[in-house]
């Protein structure tokens, strides 16, 4: 078993096994490390992705800054860096990584980042100079029109404090009913009573609106948040904004991973996790504010689906 499978196997060191991962692969190049970590269905894949892109960019550096594990599901908040070997321009990428890992390797992958900013840092505007790619991803090659906006702005993440939210329910449901309640428009406005805009694609709007409409548009509720990752049945990801009586903060998203899994009862595990937050200004009472919140969401969700009834048995007279 290799150092790395070793210490997937190990579930108190999962970070550590992710982080070195990442720097064995990135940082340092070594392509055997990607053998260890992925299965051979998607170790090639990734390999051409590494190697094509520290061809274009030698000096390229990874940072993960921030780490969230649930089961067997991984999401990382990551931060490239790197210089163009042609243009000679240095450019910094934000994104976010989804992992699966089954028998200590990933079997599945998805990262969500914004290309448009690695254009615009290259001085890209609308049509790359005919034979430079300004970065390797599968279907965008060199002379495509970029005109779109950026499908997850991840520049508006702001730099974590140490404050995140934990919360977990058993709801008595199938996995897959409970799936539907949260990640569909018709779910949330049946168990919370709220009206919702949930697409469910990475990008999506993942917006649950709270006040009436004569609030107008960005004052109800999470407007502007996004679907960042999602595991049908499993797991999904989407970013949050804080109360508009927070507007600073407003201004800013953290990431919300909500994964489930089923009881041997039948019932289904949820569990909750809220980070993300800011330093100073009012962070800490908008975590106040979501630690209260999430645990009423919780609540409501257990409500649709109450306990059975358990039938009493009376003592028999003597």
């Amino acid at each position: 078993m290799g150092p790395i499978l070793y210490l997937f196997a190990c579930a108190s060191m999962k970070e550590q096994a992710v982080t070195q991962a990442m720097d064995r692969i990135w940082n340092q190049g070594d392509l055997s490390a990607i053998d260890e970590a992925y299965t051979p269905e998607l170790a090639a894949e990734v390999k051409r992705f590494v190697v094509d892109n520290r061809t274009l960019y030698p000096d390229i550096k990874i940072h993960i800054d921030r780490f969230i594990t649930q089961g067997d599901m991984f999401v990382t908040q990551w931060t490239v860096t790197g210089t163009h070997k042609d243009l000679h321009k240095p450019v910094t990428l934000h994104g976010v990584s989804v992992r699966r890992y089954e028998g200590g390797k990933f079997v599945e992958e998805s990262m969500i980042y914004d290309l448009k900013s690695v254009y615009d840092q290259l001085g890209f505007r609308v049509v790359p100079p005919a034979g430079v790619q300004p970065f390797d991803t599968p279907g965008v090659a060199a002379g495509t029109v970029v005109d779109k906006a950026p499908i997850v702005d991840t520049g508006l993440f702001p730099a974590a404090g140490n404050l995140a939210i934990d919360k977990s329910a058993t709801i008595y449901a199938p996995r897959a009913e409970v799936y539907r309640m949260l990640t569909t428009a018709a779910g949330w406005n049946d168990f919370l009573q709220v009206d919702a805009r949930v697409e469910l694609r990475v990008g999506g709007p993942f917006e649950l609106l709270f006040g009436p409409p004569e609030l107008g548009e960005g004052n109800r509720g999470s407007e502007g948040c996004q679907v960042l990752a999602w595991v049908p049945d499993q797991m999904v990801a989407f970013s949050w904004s804080a109360p508009p009586d927070f507007p600073e903060e407003r201004a800013q998203r953290t990431m919300v991973v909500i994964t489930l899994a089923d009881n041997a009862d039948g019932t289904t595990a949820v569990r909750l996790h809220h980070q993300g937050f800011g330093m100073g200004g009012h962070w800490p009472e908008v975590h106040a504010y979501f630690d209260r919140a999430w645990g009423k969401v919780l609540d409501a969700l257990g409500a649709k689906f109450p306990a059975p009834a358990v039938e009493s048995k009376g003592k028999k007279k003597k």
